[in-house]
């Protein structure tokens, strides 16, 4: 089997520190490819197209969580912990000196 391939340009890919930018090259000797008709289910196909859309332009980088009120909490966890645990000791301390 034999192709032949013609490209107006090269497909690229720019890789910088915050984007990623590609740009690709259609095969110029390919026919166009598209379809003519009318739509069974507009909605059914407005929403697979609209996910696709989502998922297309879609940011799937890492987004760490924000942790404040975690460490906020557990920060008011370790007081109340150490209070705790002062209060133990003394009553140990106390029983021994007994």
């Amino acid at each position: 089997m034999e192709f032949n391939y013609s490209y107006k340009n090269n497909s690229q890919v720019n890789s910088q520190a915050n984007q990623t930018k590609m740009s690709f090259s259609p095969d110029t000797k390919r026919e166009p490819t598209f379809f003519k008709g009318e739509l069974g289910k507009n909605v059914e196909f407005r929403e697979a197209i609209s996910a696709l859309h989502n998922v297309v332009v879609s940011d799937l980088r890492f987004k760490p969580k924000d942790k404040t009120a975690y460490k906020e909490w557990a920060a008011e966890r370790d007081k109340v912990d150490l209070q705790l645990l002062a209060t133990q000791r003394k009553e140990v301390s106390d029983q021994i000196k007994i």
